[in-house]
């Protein structure tokens, strides 16, 4: 799978979880909450498999949910979330388990793309884990495609340059590695005034602004 059908795919779904959101559009009921932007992952995940399934470009390729991880064994504890430490994976150490990937895509038996997705600007602890899944996967012989995804409720340039790029580039539990792919999709940011779309910079270490891919898959 190439990387612009992944990303055109994940675009789609973001937008149909706008129009549900912001516009009441579509079949996806989004409840009204306190904060009647907030969602959760498994809403842009869900729209995702199904733009997926509907895509003809997509035939060929498969798909599973909660996969297992096949490089290590893990042990994610993070008993004292006031302090940073870094995870470790020791290969000797049995006592962890996989972990899971949120969605693998499959030509055949090999794996093409692997993503997580996150929702809400969840905690270092909480992306330093992905980010570690993620690198740490064996590429099976071709190129994989890693990729984490996060949406957010709200945001402002503030939130993006000093929050989720320093969660991004600077975790201390484990950075997103330069064979990952970060993309994060706000349903309202301050600056723009409305939905906006960011992306990993790694020549520069931050997160930027960027442009949904509107042609055809």
């Amino acid at each position: 799978m190439e990387k612009v059908t992944l990303e055109r795919l994940l675009d789609r779904a973001f937008i149909k979880l706008n129009e549900a959101v912001n516009r009441k559009e579509g079949r996806l009921h989004i409840p009204d909450r306190t904060d009647s932007n907030r969602v959760s992952e498994q809403e842009l995940k869900y729209l995702f498999i199904q733009e997926f399934l509907n895509c003809e470009k997509c035939n060929n390729y498969s798909f599973s949910i909660e996969t297992p991880t096949e490089n290590e064994n893990y042990r994610f504890s993070n008993k004292d979330k006031k302090k940073i430490k870094p995870l470790k994976y020791p290969p000797e150490d049995r006592t962890g388990r996989c972990g899971n990937i949120d969605v693998v895509i499959f030509k055949g038996s090999n794996r093409v793309a692997i993503i997580e997705f996150k929702a809400n600007n969840s905690g270092w602890f909480e992306h330093g884990k992905d980010f570690l899944k993620l690198a740490n996967e064996p590429n099976q012989g071709h190129s994989l495609l890693r990729c984490f995804v996060e949406v957010y409720s709200k945001t402002d340039n503030n939130l993006i340059e000093n929050n989720v790029a320093k969660k991004v580039y600077d975790n201390e539990y484990y950075p997103k590695a330069s064979n990952t792919i970060f993309i994060g999709y706000s349903l309202y940011h301050k600056e723009s005034g409305g939905y906006n779309k960011f992306s990993s910079d790694d020549n520069a270490r931050k997160i930027i602004e960027t442009s949904f891919l509107e042609c055809e898959i």
